[in-house]
């Protein structure tokens, strides 16, 4: 199985930096959609470990599962994810759903009494979700300071508060396209200039003939490709 430009560039980039899980998951990606399963399979495989050993090392021991209640709950007009860390989070979400009595219930008075009965507490805590609003349940969670979200469409997203507050969104003007295109910014990396020359995506064709040229094709040869179909010219 041969590789592509993309995954030979990603597999020197996880040489020269090994604990970038995120380059290594994407570079699983890419391994996945060329049919190399074993080698998405290691990829994806090491850079979980990785996860694991930071957790491990963080934690004092082996990884501790995420809270309880935790996860996408349905509402009476959509999804949204709630969790609760801990024992102060979960009374919290139980005063916030006027059932008090569930905190203190010996099967979930605690982290580990929850994780042994989550069945039960699901049964009881998702029919009552679902018979309220998410407005009503944001409203009642952001009081209570427990952390949750609605689950947005692409379009509620893009004007979601918080992604206007923390400008996770750059607008950058695009060669054929009549509006400007919402690019996420990444963390740790350098916030796009509209019009810099890694803000704008290349048209189909646009280095061509220059990529052609440094491999020694003549500008006859170059012309004879584009004239076939076999390659685009563009500005």
């Amino acid at each position: 199985m041969s590789d592509t430009p993309l995954i030979r560039s990603l597999r020197a980039a996880v040489e020269a930096v090994p604990g970038d899980v995120t380059l290594r998951l994407h570079l699983a990606e890419q391994l996945l959609a060329v049919g190399d399963a074993e080698g998405a399979a290691e990829q994806a495989a090491t850079a979980l470990q990785s996860i694991r050993l930071m957790a491990t090392h963080l934690e004092g021991g082996p990884m501790k599962p995420g809270g309880v209640p935790g996860g996408v709950f349905k509402t009476a007009d959509g999804w949204m994810s709630i969790i609760a860390i801990n024992d102060r989070d979960f009374q919290s979400l139980c005063a916030a759903m006027d059932i008090l009595e569930l905190a203190a219930d010996a099967r979930f008075v605690d982290s580990p009494a929850r994780f042994r009965h989550e069945a039960e507490l699901y049964a009881i805590l998702r029919p009552a979700i679902e018979a309220r609003a998410s407005t009503v349940w944001s409203e009642r969670l952001t009081k209570a300071k427990v952390m949750h979200e609605r689950l947005n469409s692409y379009a509620e997203f893009l004007e979601q508060p918080q992604v206007k507050e923390t400008k996770l969104i750059q607008w950058l003007a695009q060669a054929g396209v009549p509006q400007p295109v919402p690019v996420p910014f990444l963390p740790g990396t350098e916030r796009l200039a509209d019009g810099a020359a890694r803000a704008v995506a290349p048209v189909c064709g646009q280095h061509s003939e220059a990529i052609l040229g440094e491999h020694g094709f003549s500008h006859r040869e170059i012309a004879d490709l584009a004239a076939s179909g076999a390659i685009a010219l563009g500005g």
